[in-house]
């Protein structure tokens, strides 16, 4: 039992060292005035892939996340989550900003009395935070999922490569066998060479030997 507990733990901590994020409280202005805000900082990402990402996350708690009309925000209406909105459901008005390599995600719960808070909605205030950082750890593994694509691209661009290189060593053992076989060929041919050289030298001396006799001959005529 306390094996699994400190497996349970490290598991957490892992967790929670991967997550980048960082979950502020504040006022700011929206289609509906001015409410009460989380703001999620996720660092290192692009707004286009977080609002993306946010729109299939919340597809887990019945919510369908569209564009608010003339307003630079997402309305996800009445979604499931007892934590947050108890028996009741909530919309979700969320906002993505970009500041260099940071995404800015404002999230506007609207609990149907009352936009939440830390200082009206305690409780619900503290699952509204653990709500959020889910969502940062989800944005957190899908980095790292694209990550480990990217690498294992490139693995394989190196194994391609090293195929080749495999290849291609392959091909200049085959090609020194030839050249061996080549080699041992002519070494062959040289041999034999010389020795018809020597016969046939053989057989030009003979025959310088008939052309002197047969010319002599001629002589003697």
């Amino acid at each position: 039992m306390k094996r699994q507990l400190l497996f349970l733990l490290l598991v957490f901590l892992a967790n929670v060292t991967l997550v980048n994020g960082q979950i502020t409280e504040d006022v700011k202005s929206m289609n509906l005035g001015v409410k009460n805000a989380l703001i999620l900082e996720l660092p290192d990402t692009k707004k286009k892939f977080v609002s993306k990402l946010w729109k299939k996350h919340i597809k887990d708690y019945k919510g369908k996340a569209k564009k608010v009309k003339k307003a630079d925000e997402l309305l996800a209406k009445e979604c499931e989550i007892p934590d947050i909105g108890g028996s009741k459901k909530v919309d979700l008005y969320t906002r993505f900003a970009s500041n260099g390599d940071n995404v800015y995600m404002t999230l506007w719960i609207d609990l149907g009395d009352n936009f939440l808070s830390s200082a009206e909605n305690p409780e619900r205030y503290t699952e509204a935070e653990k709500f959020l950082m889910r969502f940062a750890l989800e944005v957190t593994k899908e980095k790292i999922k694209i990550e480990i694509e990217k690498e294992e691209d490139t693995l394989k661009d190196f194994e391609k490569d090293m195929k080749k290189l495999v290849r291609a060593n392959e091909n200049y053992h085959r090609d020194i066998e030839q050249a061996k076989e080549k080699i041992k060929k002519a070494e062959s041919n040289i041999a034999q060479n010389e020795k018809d050289q020597k016969n046939t030298k053989e057989q030009i001396e003979d025959q310088k030997e008939k052309v002197v006799k047969v010319k002599k001959r001629l002589e003697d005529l």
